[in-house]
């Protein structure tokens, strides 16, 4: 392998500073920030004709420099990025691939790097002189097809669960238009607890401490082990996720347990709560207001329910199950290719 500056492989292009009175709700392009640079939300727009490399296109390779540090590889229409990103672009010594791994692989190592006491940023020049090795061009692409095959198969699995969860929630719809109900409160067909605070906080454990946003940590013992709900009781709220495995529920969560878990699941992704926040100075949902939850109650239709649906979320935790099983092998290959542990010879372009 040979060291090279990122500057003698690449073109580090800024993005584009823009003022708040600039933003607008809708326009001709999108403005890529870096809140929104690892999702798909909270999107303004702007009319701004700006000079080309002032836009992102399909395929370009992006890199976040300020809070959320990480690359990206823009899929999706002419956008306008934000000075806080970074255009890569690679010249014909590097393929873009691997560089999109390899610069996932020292982002932790450009941290390292980073200045600033209230936002942490990287300087241009922080970027431009950090020296990687490359292997040879050959090499680079069979790795970065490696790596992108794994990394594909997570996708397809997403976009499964994701249209799975989908068919799941029209046949709820279907079955609230076609059924007579009568109104029960949640807390009568659910046992609704809130989470503890965990013995031990650790960065790699046994158990992860789920928290409002999901996992903030790790830990040596768990609280559950089953099919449950949990969803924010403090700061985030109204984030609805599914349990299945050993977990620590934390105190700023809380822990809805039924047997009606497909029904109750898509009932809570309709509540407005916000409309139920007692904190003054951050959100609070308390168990007895999501206890008093009015909700529609038909014993044997929605069991039925259950049943129908129980084949799409046992295919769902599948593919969740393997997609644990993919991000942790490419996790454990990214460093052995990286550094040229792997030989490659057999493998094909």
């Amino acid at each position: 392998m040979e060291k090279y500056k990122i500057k003698d492989i690449c073109t580090v292009l800024n993005g584009r500073a823009y003022k708040y009175e600039e933003l607008q709700d809708s326009g001709n392009y999108r403005i890529l920030r870096v809140g929104n640079f690892f999702s798909k939300d909270d999107w303004y727009y702007s009319d701004m004709e700006l000079e080309d490399n002032k836009y992102c296109y399909n395929g370009d390779l992006l890199y976040a420099w300020s809070a959320n540090f990480g690359p990206k590889i823009w899929n999706g229409e002419k956008t306008i990025y934000h000075y806080h990103i970074w255009k890569m672009v690679p010249n014909e010594n590097v393929d873009k691939l691997f560089l999109y791994y390899k610069l996932f692989s020292i982002t932790d190592r450009l941290k390292d790097s980073s200045h600033g006491s209230v936002m942490l940023h990287l300087t241009k020049s922080d970027m431009e002189n950090f020296v990687i090795e490359l292997p040879t061009l050959t090499e680079q692409r069979k790795i970065g097809k490696i790596l992108k095959d794994i990394d594909d198969k997570i996708e397809l699995n997403n976009e499964i669960n994701n249209n799975l969860y989908e068919l799941i929630k029209n046949n709820y719809d279907t079955l609230l238009e076609n059924c007579d109900w009568e109104e029960v409160e949640l807390g009568a067909i659910s046992n609704i607890t809130s989470g503890k605070r965990p013995i031990d906080k650790l960065e790699i454990g046994d158990y992860p401490v789920i928290g409002a946003n999901g996992v903030m940590a790790y830990t040596s013992h768990f609280n559950f082990n089953e099919d449950l709900i949990i969803t924010g009781r403090v700061g985030t709220l109204g984030i609805i996720k599914r349990y299945y495995e050993k977990i620590w529920a934390s105190d700023n969560a809380l822990v809805i347990q039924t047997k009606y878990l497909n029904y109750i699941e898509n009932y809570l992704k309709t509540i407005d709560y916000y409309s139920l926040n007692r904190g003054s100075t951050q959100p609070l949902l308390t168990q007895g207001d999501l206890k008093n939850q009015m909700v529609r109650f038909n014993e044997k239709e929605i069991s039925e329910f259950e049943d129908r649906n129980r084949f799409f979320i046992d295919k769902i935790r599948n593919n969740e199950k393997e997609n644990k099983y993919l991000s942790q092998l490419r996790d454990t290959l990214l460093p052995k290719l990286m550094n040229g542990e792997i030989n490659l010879d057999n493998i094909e372009n």
